[in-house]
């Protein structure tokens, strides 16, 4: 909705962090808020399952704004088997949730998969 502006970006895995951390995160990125103590940001799998998702608010934007990003970790042959996970976004200025979903496109190899256990942040 353009009148709020609360833009929302499901940012996928990079090949990168998967092959070089082993860990697969998937970020939500949340941008022009206007104030950040109501927003909330969770992942949930496409059977509904609601993923332990970090939330992270940046500083305040030269233009008065905020940015958030909501990451959540997956075990690789979960993103691998190209299941569907979305992001929901709440706030105060929202009449309802955003929502953003991604999933691995299809076409490129796949890795064996293994038993993995994600990496969960620290709590806050």
């Amino acid at each position: 909705d353009p009148a709020t502006g609360i833009r929302v970006f499901a940012i996928p895995p990079s090949f990168a962090s998967i092959f070089l951390t082993k860990s697969t995160k998937l970020t939500c990125l949340v941008t022009d808020l206007a104030t950040y103590d109501s927003v909330t940001i969770s992942w949930t799998r496409q059977d509904g399952e609601v993923l332990k998702t970090h939330t992270n608010i940046s500083e305040s934007h030269p233009n008065g704004t905020f940015s958030a990003t909501g990451v959540a970790s997956i075990c690789e042959d979960e993103w691998n088997s190209g299941e569907r996970f979305t992001c929901t976004v709440t706030h105060t200025d929202l009449p309802s949730p955003l929502k953003q979903s991604i999933s691995r496109p299809k076409g490129r190899p796949l890795s064996r998969p293994r038993s993995c256990t994600p990496q969960h942040p620290p709590s806050a």
